[in-house]
């Protein structure tokens, strides 16, 4: 996770561009180590990441979920509010939630991505292969509007398409919830100044293996 936290991938501003696609390419590592089939599409924008995890042709159909994310964060703007840079992640204590990370995107939406390719990462390890099929969608544009969403979504759509779909960012009035209902949208973390619980992660991990 904090390979992907010390990257400024602020779609808003052109300057981090590269940064966004160096974001979407860590992205991309990390679901390959876990065994996905990963790949790095690229837009009029930010680039995006899709990966897939499915069972052998040979073996019976399973259910497919489809989880959505996104690399991108918002500017650390104001800067000064900051106790130490925004794009070195690092661990604290927190008086209410104990040991966190603390880093822009860290609960928005780098935290949730990670969590979810986590608990893969210990079911894998524990069953050897996942109960269902997975495809994953993960966007550069979400902070911006997401304007190269909706043309991704009509070129791609059959290869996307899911009974299930997991959103690890709050999904109200998002274009792909409108357009892949249904939809779960998981944000477990608390709404404190870029930080996640550390034990969130694990627990997840654990939940993963029971």
């Amino acid at each position: 996770m904090f390979r992907l936290l010390a990257i400024p991938s602020i779609s808003t501003d052109p300057a981090f561009h590269e940064a966004c696609i160096e974001a979407a390419e860590a992205c991309a590592d990390a679901l390959r180590d876990i065994g996905f089939e990963a790949r790095v599409e690229p837009t009029l924008g930010k680039p995006m990441v899709v990966g897939h995890r499915h069972a052998p042709p040979e073996r019976r159909e399973r259910p497919r979920v489809l989880f959505y994310g996104h690399y991108d964060v918002q500017p650390p703007d104001p800067l000064p509010e900051w106790k130490a840079p925004p794009f070195e992640p690092r661990l604290v204590n927190d008086p209410r939630h104990g040991k966190i990370i603390v880093a822009r995107g860290s609960s928005d939406d780098k935290g949730q991505l990670m969590t979810f390719i986590e608990a893969c990462r210990a079911w894998l390890e524990e069953h050897g292969r996942l109960p269902l099929d997975v495809t994953v969608l993960i966007e550069g544009e979400e902070e911006s509007g997401s304007p190269s969403l909706l043309p991704f979504l009509a070129a791609h759509g059959d290869e996307l398409r899911a009974g299930t779909r997991l959103f690890a960012t709050r999904a109200n009035g998002m274009p792909i919830r409108r357009l892949l209902p249904p939809f779960c949208a998981v944000s477990p973390f608390p709404k404190s100044p870029s930080a996640v619980p550390r034990e969130t992660c694990i627990r997840a991990s654990m939940a993963a293996r029971l």
